[in-house]
């Protein structure tokens, strides 16, 4: 499908809730949509090709075989791989909104199984990987709105540490994961980076899975890894880790269950 009839389409979809009179296009319409996943067009790729993956996959109307298809395409070279380590250009959007709908039929199997355990246990490590060699931190952008790659990957990370499929050692490698981008002074996150990488660890918190000494350590790791303590870079990292502090010291305080892990880091937000 060419794409102005594709933004045509969804123009008017949308209007009724994606409803299609044939309930076998869903599958055609999922499909076409992926091919401008990452359109630089705010309106196509955000509020009509994301709002339409969320509506037709919270509602169950793609098949089981469609979603393995995306799951899959998802991954390959032409998607999270896509220029993987540029710092500008429009990439960023594909591999951010592939992010997103990663997230999507996540929550969507959590309700209508469709992966193996080995393929979401094998996607963690692949995707912290990409998360950690993210380099285009950038949140809104003025002209093609989101890019938000650090946002979204955390909504990924904190749906893959609410799978019952992940192990220990996966939420070890999804904490590392965080770490990479919390304790970075390349971009000083503006646009709620610091409480969307909370709820990913908040998701952690909440398997149980950690003991109180394995969080400290955890935290000890929270350091700034600029050594030139007179550089913008040093002082940009800085203002990244006593952000995440301070909203990870409030998400933990709402779960209300650990109170050595608060006074851990209200004592790292007052160095």
């Amino acid at each position: 499908m060419k794409r102005e009839e594709l933004l045509e389409l969804l123009r008017k979809s949308k209007q009724n809730g994606y409803v299609l009179e044939n309930k076998n296009d869903y599958d055609s319409l999922a499909k076409a949509m992926f091919e401008y996943i990452g359109d630089p067009d705010p309106e196509l790729r955000d509020e009509l090709i994301y709002v339409g993956y969320d509506t037709l996959l919270s509602e169950h109307r793609i098949s089981k075989e469609t979603m393995l298809e995306l799951w899959m395409r998802c991954q390959d070279s032409e998607h999270l791989l896509f220029e993987q380590g540029s710092h500008s250009g429009d990439s960023v959007y594909v591999r951010s909104f592939c992010t997103l709908l990663l997230v999507c039929l996540l929550e969507t199997h959590k309700k209508i199984p469709f992966l193996q355990k080995e393929q979401i246990t094998e996607f963690v490590p692949f995707f912290c990987d990409c998360y950690e060699k993210e380099q285009n931190l950038r949140g809104y952008t003025k002209e093609k709105g989101w890019a938000h790659t650090v946002a979204h990957g955390a909504d990924l990370l904190e749906t893959l540490a609410g799978c019952e499929e992940t192990t220990k050692q996966d939420l070890e490698v999804i904490l590392q994961a965080i770490r990479s981008k919390v304790c970075q002074g390349d971009y000083v996150y503006i646009d709620d980076e610091p409480w969307r990488i909370s709820q990913a660890v908040r998701a952690i918190l909440n398997r149980t899975i950690f003991t109180e000494e394995e969080w400290m350590k955890w935290l000890d790791t929270l350091q700034n890894p600029i050594t030139d303590k007179v550089s913008i870079e040093c002082f940009h990292a800085r203002i990244n880790i006593q952000n995440f502090l301070r909203t990870l010291y409030f998400t933990v305080h709402k779960c209300g269950t650990n109170p050595q892990l608060l006074e851990a880091i209200l004592i790292r937000i007052e160095k």
